[in-house]
């Protein structure tokens, strides 16, 4: 059987941390690799991203780059990633790579007050609602 994917376990400094190094490549049919930088001293916490892509030509090209700049022990041996950024290829052609930042100001994790209500949206009245898992259509506030 052909495997589509290998994956390989390595060791490198990332960003000055000795991380877990895991890259995992596509087939020549299949051009692409992603690695995946983990940090093993802080739960395995991810700390960046790669994913290029490789054309029949030899060249390779960016598809994204992830880091997490700043990681919280939000609770024990729980990291959460407080600062990160990513660059993204562009969907279309002549387009610019973009750059997206992201910044928690605070992280709770398993607090005992939760509230599952965030998790129900409420529709405002005459809103028509198509619920996808149960196959069922209505408006809110009509019987």
């Amino acid at each position: 059987t052909l495997v589509p994917s290998s994956f390989q376990f390595t060791q490198e400094v990332f960003q000055g941390v000795q991380c877990i190094k895991i890259t995992s490549k596509g087939t020549k049919s299949k051009g692409w690799q992603k690695i995946w930088w983990l940090d093993p001293s802080r739960g395995f916490a991810l700390l960046g991203h790669k994913s290029t892509a490789s054309f029949e030509d030899g060249s390779e090209r960016l598809v994204s780059f992830s880091k997490v700049s700043k990681l919280k022990e939000v609770a024990p041996g729980i990291w959460w990633p407080m600062e990160a950024s990513m660059v993204s290829r562009p969907y279309e052609p002549g387009k610019s790579y973009e750059r997206f930042v992201y910044r928690a100001s605070n992280v709770v994790a398993n607090d005992p007050n939760f509230d599952e209500s965030v998790f129900t949206v409420p529709f405002p009245e005459g809103y028509l609602v198509d619920d996808q898992v149960t196959g069922r259509k209505y408006t809110v506030g009509q019987q």
